[in-house]
């Protein structure tokens, strides 16, 4: 898995607004947790618990869209990549801010899950239009008795 670009530092040397923003989300994720497994213990302390006291979306925890993956823990960050709202973050921001670049694992990953929905949908369909033993012993007396 190749890594996403990162934006440059300000020329001054000085980190972006994002990079601020981001540092200062993935501090309050990170303070959360560790507050919530001392409160509550790692058995108890759940992902959603984490994203909740930290005001953020589940979704965040993982996907790196809000900050960049690079700055998540490594699996999470890998992980992220792999589900829509993470690739579909990374394709935004390879697009916007990298002139494209960047882009072609993040299309790859969303075409992936493009397939799977409608591999599931006709899958389904075609499981939906099957008749049932029940179907055709309902059908038989109501044929006999018009008869």
């Amino acid at each position: 898995m190749t890594q996403a670009a990162t934006p440059a530092p300000a020329a001054d040397g000085e980190p972006s607004h994002g990079e601020r923003k981001g540092e200062r989300t993935r501090r309050r994720i990170l303070e959360t947790a560790r507050r919530l497994f001392a409160e509550l213990g790692y058995e108890r302390a759940t992902i959603r618990g984490i994203a909740a006291a930290a005001e953020v979306d589940v979704g965040t925890l993982l996907s790196g869209t809000a900050s960049a993956p690079e700055m998540l823990p490594g699996w999470a960050g890998a992980l992220g990549q792999l589900l829509p709202p993470g690739a579909g973050g990374q394709l935004l921001r390879s697009t916007a801010y990298f002139d494209g670049r960047g882009t072609t694992h993040s299309i790859v990953v969303l075409s992936a899950w493009l397939v799977l929905g409608v591999v599931l949908v006709l899958v389904s369909g075609v499981r939906g239009r099957r008749p049932t033993a029940k179907s055709d012993e309902a059908v038989r007396p109501a044929a006999h008795a018009t008869a």
